[in-house]
Parts: C-alpha cells; sequence; structure tokens
C-alpha cells in the first residue's frame, strides 16, 4: 500500500512529473550523441523545451475562459474566397499543387484558426477546420495520375477484385492476410457497387473522409467536456494540419479507417473509465475486434494506448488493481484470438498465423539486432530516417513536445487530472515503446508505422496547453489580441515545415534535399509508361526503380523487381529482362537494392539508364529488353 501510495503521489504531482520529464529528456539528448538518427536528435530536444515551458503555465488563476469577438462573418466569406480560390488555381495547374497552392491551403489553415476563436458555436469551429482537412487532402490524392503509395495501390486493386467477382475469393487466391482481414476491400467494393464509381474514387470518399472527420469529432468532444470549446478547437486543429494525420488519410489503406477506429476507442474508453459505464465498455470491446478485421498493427498499438491508460487509472483512482487486470486480460485475449485466427497468407496459403509470424519475426529480430553490416552501408543513402535530415523529424518532435506540455498542464488541474495521467501515460508508451526497441536494434517494431496515433494523443493535450500558454503572456487590456497573436506564433512553424516535409506534401515534398524526401506522385506521361508496360509485357519480368517496381507490381499485379547490385555494383543479369527507366531515377531520390552479407538492403541514389534494344520511348519513361544492362 505505500509503494501505491508513493506511485499516486507522483503522478497526480506536475511538479514531479515535470521533473521526470527533464531528466528523461537530458538523458535523451546524451545519447542523441552516440544514436543519430534525426529522430533521436530532435525529439528529447522538443521534449525538454515542452517540459520547462510549462513553468510558464504554473499559476493556477489562469483563465481559459471563451472570447467574446464580434464580426466574424467577413472571416467566413474570406474563408470560402479563399478556398474557392484554392481550388480553381489547382484545376488551372492540372491537379498540381504547386507552392501558391499550398501557400493558399497554410493560409486556409490559418484562417481556420482565427475561426476556432471567433466562431458562436460548435459547427462554426468545426466546419471550417473540416473543409480545410479534407481540402488539403483530396488535393495531395488527386495531384497524381496514379494511386500514391504503395499498400494503398494493392487495397484498392483488392477492392475492385471483390467488387467483380461478389465475393473474397480473388483474396484467398491471391494469398494476402486481407481474406482473414477482409472489411477494408468489402468496404471499398460496396461503395464501388452503390456508387457505380472506381475504386480510387470510392476510396477518397470513404476511407480518407472517415479518417479525417471522425477524429476531428472525436477529438473536440473529449476536450471540449474537460476544457473549453476554443482548446478543443485548437485540440482539432493540431491533428488536421499535422504531418502524418495528412499522409496516412491520403494513402487510404486499411491504416486510415484503423485510425478512426483508434481515435473512437480511446475516447468511449476514457468515458468509460469516468463513468463505469457497460455500455461504453461494449463499444470499446465491438470496436477492439473489428480492428482484427481491419488492420493488425492498429490493433496492436490500440491495445498498448488501452494498457497504458488502464494502468494509469489503476494507480490513480479507486479503479482497483483487479479490474485493471481483468480489463487488461480481455484485450490481449481478444488481440491473441484474432491474430490466431489470422492467417499471413489467408486460409488457401502455407504460412502460420499472425500471431505466430510475428512472434517469430519479433525473435529473430532480437537475435539480429546489432548485425548490420555499418561499414559497408557507411557509403550508401540506406532507406529510413539515416536518409532524412532534422527539418523531416520536426513533425513527430514539435507534435510530442506539445503533447508533453499538454500532459502536465492536464495534470495540474485537479478536473482534468485523471484523463491527463492517462492520456499522457498513453503518449509516453505510445512512444517509448517502438523508440525504445528501434534503439535497440528490433527491426520488426517500426516506429514510423505509430506516429499518426501518437499525434492523435499529443494533439488532444496540446490544445488546452497551447490555449494557457497564449494567455499566460497577454496583457489583460489586450488579451483577446494577444493571445490570438501567441497562438499563432506558436503553432505557424510547425503548421509551415510539416505542410512542406516528406509526409505532409507526399506527393511532391517542397523540402526535398533529402534522398527519403521522394516524390510519389506519378505524371501523366509516367502513368502511360507504365500501363504500356503492365499491357505489353505481362510475361516478361519488369527491371525498375523500387518505388515504380513497386506500382507495377501492386496497381497491375504483374512480375516485377528492383534494381539489385552486388556489393561491388555490378547489377544482376544473366537472363534478358525488360527494364523500365524514367528521369525520376537518375536523381538523388531513386531506390535500389544491394546485396550485403547475403541480405538485401534498399539505399537512394541514381540510376544509370540501361543499355540495350530499347522497344519504348515516350519522352519520361523508356523500356529496354536485354540481359546484360551495364555492360
Amino acid at each position: 500500500m505505500k509503494a501505491e501510495g508513493m506511485i499516486r503521489d507522483v503522478l497526480t504531482n506536475h511538479r514531479h512529473i515535470r521533473v521526470l520529464v527533464i531528466v528523461i529528456s537530458v538523458v535523451g539528448i546524451l545519447l542523441s550523441t552516440v544514436v543519430t538518427n534525426p529522430y533521436a536528435r530532435l525529439v528529447p530536444i522538443f521534449m525538454l523545451v515542452g517540459g520547462l515551458s510549462t513553468y510558464l503555465i504554473d499559476d493556477p488563476k489562469l483563465s481559459l475562459s471563451e472570447y467574446n469577438i464580434s464580426g466574424t462573418k467577413p472571416l467566413y466569406i474570406t474563408h470560402l474566397l479563399l478556398f474557392s480560390a484554392v481550388v480553381s488555381g489547382y484545376i488551372q495547374a492540372d491537379r498540381t499543387r504547386t507552392l501558391g497552392i499550398v501557400g493558399g491551403v497554410v493560409l486556409l489553415y490559418l484562417l481556420s484558426l482565427l475561426l476556432i476563436f471567433a466562431a458562436e458555436s460548435d459547427i462554426g469551429r468545426l466546419a471550417p477546420l473540416t473543409l480545410t482537412a479534407l481540402t488539403d487532402r483530396l488535393l495531395i490524392y488527386w495531384a497524381s495520375a496514379i494511386q500514391i503509395g504503395i499498400d494503398s495501390q494493392s487495397h484498392n486493386r483488392y477492392a475492385e477484385s471483390v467488387a467483380d467477382a461478389g465475393s473474397i475469393q480473388p483474396l484467398i487466391q491471391a494469398l494476402t492476410q486481407y481474406a482473414d482481414a477482409a472489411f477494408y476491400p468489402i468496404y471499398v467494393a460496396s461503395g464501388m457497387l452503390i456508387l457505380d464509381e472506381p475504386a480510387r474514387t470510392v476510396a477518397a470518399f470513404i476511407p480518407l473522409v472517415l479518417a479525417t472527420v471522425i477524429p476531428i469529432l472525436m477529438i473536440y468532444l473529449l476536450v471540449k467536456s474537460l476544457w473549453s470549446p476554443a482548446a478543443a478547437g485548437l485540440s482539432v486543429w493540431l491533428f488536421v494540419m499535422a504531418n502524418q494525420p495528412v499522409y496516412r488519410a491520403v494513402l487510404t489503406t486499411s491504416t486510415s479507417l484503423g485510425i478512426a477506429i483508434f481515435s473512437i476507442i480511446v475516447a468511449v474508453y476514457i468515458s468509460h473509465l469516468e463513468s463505469d459505464s457497460k455500455r461504453h465498455l461494449l463499444i470499446v470491446l465491438i470496436l477492439f475486434i473489428s480492428l482484427g478485421q481491419i488492420h493488425q498493427i492498429s490493433m496492436f498499438i490500440t491495445l498498448v494506448t488501452l494498457a497504458a491508460i488502464t494502468a494509469s487509472y489503476a494507480a490513480i483512482s479507486s479503479f482497483g488493481v483487479l479490474s485493471a487486470v481483468k480489463r487488461a486480460t480481455l484485450f490481449v485475449v481478444l488481440l491473441s484470438v484474432t491474430w490466431l485466427l489470422t492467417r499471413y497468407h489467408g486460409p488457401a496459403g502455407d504460412l502460420p498465423s499472425f500471431l505466430v509470424l510475428m512472434i517469430v519475426r519479433f525473435i529473430e529480430s532480437l537475435f539480429t539486432a546489432g548485425t548490420a553490416a555499418t561499414n559497408t552501408l557507411e557509403q550508401y543513402n540506406v532507406a529510413g530516417p539515416d536518409s532524412l535530415s532534422l527539418v523531416h523529424a520536426f513533425g513527430i518532435a514539435w507534435m510530442l513536445g506539445l503533447g508533453v506540455l499538454g500532459a502536465i498542464f492536464w495534470i495540474r488541474r485537479a478536473s482534468s487530472q485523471r484523463t491527463g495521467i492517462a492520456l499522457g501515460a498513453a503518449l509516453a508508451v505510445a512512444f517509448g515503446f517502438p523508440f525504445a526497441t528501434s534503439l535497440a536494434g528490433v527491426a520488426s517494431v517500426i516506429p514510423r508505422r505509430w506516429f499518426v496515433f501518437i499525434m492523435v494523443l499529443a494533439a488532444i493535450l496540446a490544445g488546452p496547453a497551447v490555449l494557457a500558454l497564449a494567455r499566460s503572456f497577454s496583457l489583460p487590456q489586450r488579451r483577446v489580441a494577444v493571445s490570438i497573436l501567441l497562438v499563432g506564433l506558436i503553432l505557424s512553424p510547425g503548421l509551415l515545415i510539416m505542410s512542406l516535409d516528406y509526409r505532409g506534401a507526399a506527393e511532391d515534398p517542397v523540402l526535398d534535399d533529402d534522398p527519403e524526401a521522394y516524390r510519389m506522385a506519378f505524371s501523366t506521361s509516367e502513368a502511360a509508361a507504365l500501363e504500356y508496360g503492365a499491357t505489353n509485357f505481362d510475361d516478361d519480368e519488369i527491371v525498375a526503380d523500387h518505388y515504380a517496381s513497386e506500382v507495377l507490381d501492386r496497381q497491375y499485379a504483374i512480375s516485377t523487381s528492383p534494381y539489385r547490385f552486388e556489393e561491388g555494383g555490378a547489377q544482376y543479369s544473366g537472363e534478358e529482362r525488360v527494364y523500365f527507366h524514367r528521369p525520376f531515377a537518375e536523381t538523388q531520390h531513386s531506390s535500389y537494392h544491394i546485396d550485403v552479407e547475403d541480405r538485401w538492403v534498399r539505399v537512394y541514389g541514381p540510376i544509370k539508364p540501361p543499355r540495350g534494344n530499347q522497344i519504348y520511348d515516350n519522352g519520361v519513361g523508356t523500356y529496354t529488353k536485354t540481359d546484360s544492362p551495364y555492360p
């Protein structure tokens, strides 16, 4: 009991939490001198800034009361006029997001931010935010002649096959894990049949919209219930403009639906723990089980989040350790049974269940942790964080810093303390678990898969704290104007950088100096070249740069391979193949595979045009048939 009391005293005292955050941040800064990837270098700095910033909002008398602003009609008119100008300019630019269009979207976000304070109703706050968020995402989505992403193309092709066959038999025959988790392809296929539209169009107006609108509503309702409409609006604004939510919505994969379900589960589970409502618990259980039919990784991340929330409530309230253990055990059992029933290659495949496969991969990664051939790879830009600079790690680091600031601020106030501790614990675990295992060299836990879920939690926590930070500097006689100006100054750097980086502008990043900040969009001419290859070389294996080879495989289901080179630089050859080449392949953003100690490693760098019998050339894409591309 004494130990429990000490834990409760530490968790409920925001000063103790602040000191703990500062200590962890300093340790992280020291570790970043050894682990030098951009996330390891930037995250602890922003966490430290977030922790220290709480000293500025330590005044218990600090008020977060609503603003009273009159004359809002011109702001709404301006927002609509700017929206019309952005969409019109986009269409006139042949669906290209020029720098002017990107700037227009940034201004729409800033106007939406201003309307958070000026609006007189919830709809008045959320409508401009939602319109801006959907505009941003849809402009990126349609900026490519081919669906952006890799997994997204597989998902939509599976949906098309389900719609054509009227059953999931094509998924079973394709030996895909989605045969046992078929909600997404069935969902999109149903939309195709009802709306009589292709999969890409349906995906834009169902998964993309749901991944945006549902989190907006859940975040707003949760924060408003504990703070104020303005604070809730700020939390929503932080979510919709952040780069990872934009990116994951645009990709329209099962993760898109996972984000929507995750946001509902977090909000409803918090309500359940506060009210002990059995109905809310039942909703959470149903949604959690449904995640098993949507996305296994989202299900695991949700499990980790729920476990952290449950443990925190058990530590600080009369909730009880036994009740916490029961709930945590129930969630673990549900996930284990779901993963056990899901075969990685579907019921027709010969691979074991998803659970067994994940356990095996995790154990293998433990044994191979830290065994990479670093001396060989030092001369290459290896795909991953090391091929990015600090500017592309800014988004997650900035959001985590605001999340830390928010968590400590929530804990300071009695009415939001338990929820603040629960969400703060969830944020800490959702960030700490994948990053700690990654730093230890365990490759099976991929931190970037967690980023969008981390940002949901960080946005919820950050909104009230940002408002409080602005209020703490406001002069009484000009409180409204100064507060709004300060909010804008605090949030503008994040908005600007994340609107230009490799995730917030995934179709063609403005900040593209780093190898991994590559253009994901395909031009009309590139799409025509890919279509030609899929139509005319379906019996040949096509070799291309990594991204193009994945698109040919996922979009058109033809045999492809990325360029593969031996460690000395010689292209694997020996038999005749068809080589697809485009100008993009000659840039630093192109990627290929090299053989390092009997394993393939993807690296960035230019690829020379292959030599041989050129049989197609449309100006931006060529096909060459040869058995010796680099004699």
